[in-house]
């Protein structure tokens, strides 16, 4: 845990060697220990999965990484999809059983991470492996094969037995998906019990990858998982340097408003802190307020804040840094009239990404 600004400035400095080898669409990019509130860094509010993402977050069957995302476009692998498919039918991760027999598949012996979860779809009737007697958990999961996790998922423990007297409707749903295919009847099942739909070219798609994004929507649907409500951003009061103003969060429900974590040192955030300001004078009339929650000493803060030209309120709250999750800066949320996060960005992002953000909670 990063007690002091000297901590922070340490840390940073690693963040700025990490960088380098790590692209990343803004001008500065920042690690977090976890993710912020009511979410990750890179699902934003509007994403088009969102909900289903944070309805899978809450029944604690996904989890981010480490620096706080979720990477929503990356690949499911079939380990992967066996954690997801498992956690759901547990009730969650702590309800999956520890495996201690052995090991069903040579390739998922008892150093693989996701052995518990691999077994324990085994016994729900969920997965099989391949002719070899191997499992393959690296391969990835295509739409087909997702579609034969979730319904026989819907139906386990009885797996295939349990589909053995589905008839399809007809005609079928989808011309790419014919009723000799290996997995149609599986692909149909899920489309009656309103879990996927096909593309807007009216196909179904067997073949592409499934994302972590997609899964999380197939899940959800499939287990009904209750969508939670939206979240607040903590609240916290800001005093600004000179001592002559005070803001409380809580007390500007109504406003859009930017929380701007930085310091005075910070090269990134002095390059983010000049397109807030001028975000700010753009749309101040329309009740926009940036707050300027500097974690530095508030002498250099103050010298900083008159050296960039700054209007918004700036002040020194290291606390708020922790309430949001905070470990790397610049770091801007973007809050909506209801106190709700809207969106999150770590590092020195283009002022035509941030101006879209805020249009979007004017």
């Amino acid at each position: 845990m990063i007690r002091s600004a000297g901590q922070l400035r340490a840390v940073v400095c690693l963040v700025v060697l990490a960088v380098v080898f790590w692209a990343a669409p803004s001008q500065g990019v920042a690690e977090l220990a976890g993710a912020p509130p009511g979410g990750f860094l890179d699902v934003s509010s509007d994403h088009w999965a969102y909900d289903e993402i944070m309805a899978c977050d809450a029944a604690a069957i996904v989890s981010g990484y480490p620096d706080g995302t979720y990477h929503p476009e990356l690949a499911v692998t079939r380990d992967q999809m066996a954690v997801y498919i498992s956690r759901a039918l547990a009730g969650g991760d702590d309800n999956v059983p520890e495996f201690t027999d052995v090991p069903t598949f040579p390739d998922v012996d008892g150093m693989h991470w996701a052995l518990k979860y691999v077994e324990y779809a085994v016994s729900q009737n969920v997965v099989g492996g391949y002719l070899d007697g191997t499992y393959h958990p690296e391969y990835q999961v295509t739409r087909d094969q997702m579609a034969v996790y979730v319904a026989r998922a819907l139906v386990a423990p009885d797996g295939e037995d349990g589909l053995a007297d589905y008839t399809p409707a007809d005609p079928r749903n989808f011309p790419d998906v014919a009723s000799t295919f290996w997995s149609y009847k599986h692909v149909e099942y899920c489309v009656e019990h309103g879990v996927v739909a096909g593309y807007l070219d009216g196909l179904y798609h067997p073949e592409i990858v499934v994302t972590r994004g997609q899964m999380a929507v197939y899940v959800q649907r499939a287990f009904e998982l209750p969508i939670p409500d939206p979240p607040f951003a903590p609240d916290f009061t800001l005093q600004t340097l000179d001592g002559t103003q005070q803001y409380r969060l809580s007390d500007l429900r109504g406003r859009p408003v930017a929380v701007f974590f930085w310091t005075s040192w910070c090269g990134a955030c002095a390059l983010q802190a000049p397109d807030l300001e001028t975000l700010y004078q753009r749309y101040r009339d329309q009740d926009f307020l940036v707050l300027g929650v500097g974690l530095d000493d508030p002498a250099a803060l103050q010298a900083k804040a008159e050296a960039l030209g700054l209007t918004f309120p700036v002040g020194y709250n290291e606390e708020a840094a922790w309430l949001y999750g905070v470990y790397y800066i610049p770091h801007t949320f973007i809050i909506d009239r209801s106190g709700i996060i809207s969106s999150s960005f770590v590092g020195a992002y283009p002022i035509a990404t941030l101006e879209a953000a805020i249009m979007a909670v004017l």
